[in-house]
């Protein structure tokens, strides 16, 4: 499995980026704690472009999140992926969670 931090740091990514996206992953899996081991890296991409499309200046694409995963996941599955993680909230809305940077 792909690890999100190389992902985050060889894209230059914002730190918020990664924190987001693992407290996006967080929280799907206390709604949804059945999800299968298999399809952990389809949430993380999932969780990862929406991070991304929220916080980067120049967010992921999911050709390269496709391509960082080597083809384990499609962009069609990705794009379903979204919604499900944003359907499986009150309200269809994503959480916000505040990044409180280091000091």
């Amino acid at each position: 499995m792909w690890c999100v931090l190389e992902v985050c740091e060889e894209q230059r990514s914002e730190e918020e980026v990664l924190v987001l996206a693992v407290g996006y992953v967080d929280r799907y899996l206390s709604v949804a704690p059945a999800t299968p081991k298999s399809s952990l890296q389809l949430l993380g991409s999932a969780c990862l472009l929406i991070a991304s499309k929220l916080r980067d200046a120049t967010p992921f694409t999911a050709a390269k999140l496709v391509d960082y995963t080597d083809h384990s996941v499609t962009a069609k599955q990705l794009t379903v992926r979204q919604a499900v993680f944003k359907e499986s909230f009150t309200g269809g809305k994503i959480p916000q969670i505040e990044f409180v940077p280091p000091a």
